[in-house]
């Protein structure tokens, strides 16, 4: 009978995997992917944060506290002073958990296209960011974003951002919306 198993599973193997050697066709081995270990090279640095445009700045924000917050920002095409623009609000673009302010440049070059001035921070302890002497709070990145909002809505001639979040990024802007004065 054991005969006949190895049979048929040899059977199934070469059905299912025709272009698999015989070797790895054996009923043990249906899967040939969870046998072999395939090297790779080992990812470069530069790979891991994508590269930003010749038109993103880099520059720094400093919060109340002291603490210096990464900003990436790239301007609209028409430029802050263009016309038509009363309607067009800055961009604050607010990354997730593990990630900066990097992760949303390439969204720049379309927004911007249209007009928008779009800028990223990245939170404390963050990519280029100031990290904390102790832990960080909700409450803490809600205060800077809020404070670097205020500071984009003075520069855009009392024109509000509008905010962009995504997953911790997210809590955090719900956090600035919800503390906000109507």
């Amino acid at each position: 009978q054991h005969a006949s198993m190895s049979h048929r599973a040899g059977l199934w193997a070469s059905k299912q995997a025709p272009h698999l050697p015989e070797t790895f066709r054996h009923r043990r081995h249906r899967h040939p992917c969870r046998h072999r270990r395939i090297k790779q090279p080992p990812i470069a640095a530069a790979a891991i944060e994508p590269p930003t445009s010749a038109a993103t700045e880099t520059s720094t924000h400093t919060v109340p506290s002291g603490l210096r917050l990464e900003v990436l920002s790239q301007r609209g095409e028409m430029g802050v002073a263009g016309a038509g623009l009363a309607a067009k609000a800055p961009l604050v673009f607010v990354h997730g958990s593990y990630h900066a302010a990097w992760c949303w440049t390439r969204f720049f070059q379309h927004f911007a296209g249209k007009g928008r001035d779009c800028f990223a921070v990245s939170m404390r302890g963050q990519g280029g960011s100031d990290v904390p002497p102790g832990g960080n709070t909700l409450e803490d990145h809600a205060a800077d974003i809020s404070h670097f909002c205020d500071e984009v809505t003075t520069s855009h001639g009392g024109c509000a951002p509008v905010l962009v979040g995504h997953s911790f990024g997210g809590l955090v802007v719900q956090r600035v919306l919800t503390q906000a004065d109507p």
